[in-house]
């Protein structure tokens, strides 16, 4: 561009325009919008979202033992537990029981949703969720009522685990509370 004034002296200078169309503006800011969007859903699903914690308890009954002990019945009230997942042998230690099983530490029991008990194994233990095999690295639900049969790699100790809901006249019952009238109807 060049400027002249009056007086016949003139001034040359480049000067740089950038012409932005409403098109580009508007696709622009639908990217950042989108982009920020999907920032905050990220942030709710890795972060903010609940996740499950478990209910209920588990009742064990041991069928044989390798070393013919007999063991009463046993329960585990899950609500006790603060974290998300749990071993088997964990469950064990807590109750104190005396049957050593390597092989316990490798079934793993995990909160689930619409509080179901997960259960996950990678040991060549043969373990039953009802009549239905587990395989092994494989996740399988179990349900209130549900019970799951597991034969330890000795071919001897058995162990039935029956999953069930904790009544809500307990003092440890932390799940859904029912509607008054609901019962009534």
């Amino acid at each position: 561009m060049t400027a002249t004034d009056s007086e016949g002296a003139s001034v040359t200078a480049d000067i740089q325009l950038k012409i932005h169309s409403l098109r580009e503006k508007i696709l622009l800011y639908t990217g950042l919008g989108l982009l920020a969007a999907g920032g905050i859903f990220a942030l709710y699903w890795f972060v903010l979202k609940p996740k499950p914690v478990f209910r209920g308890r588990l009742e064990g009954y041991f069928l044989a033992t390798a070393n013919g002990e007999d063991i009463p019945v046993t329960n585990w009230p899950l609500t006790s537990l603060e974290r998300r997942k749990v071993s088997l042998s964990e469950l064990f230690d807590r109750m104190d029981i005396g049957v050593k099983v390597p092989e316990s530490g490798r079934i793993w029991l995990e909160a689930g949703k619409k509080e179901t008990l997960l259960v996950r194994h990678d040991t060549n233990c043969t373990v039953d969720r009802g009549r239905t095999p587990v395989k092994p690295r494989h996740t399988e639900a179990l349900e209130y009522n549900e019970k799951l049969y597991i034969t330890f790699e000795d071919g001897v100790t058995e162990i039935e685990i029956r999953y069930k809901a904790i009544k809500p006249s307990t003092n440890i019952y932390v799940g859904q509370k029912k509607d008054p009238q609901q019962t009534m109807g």
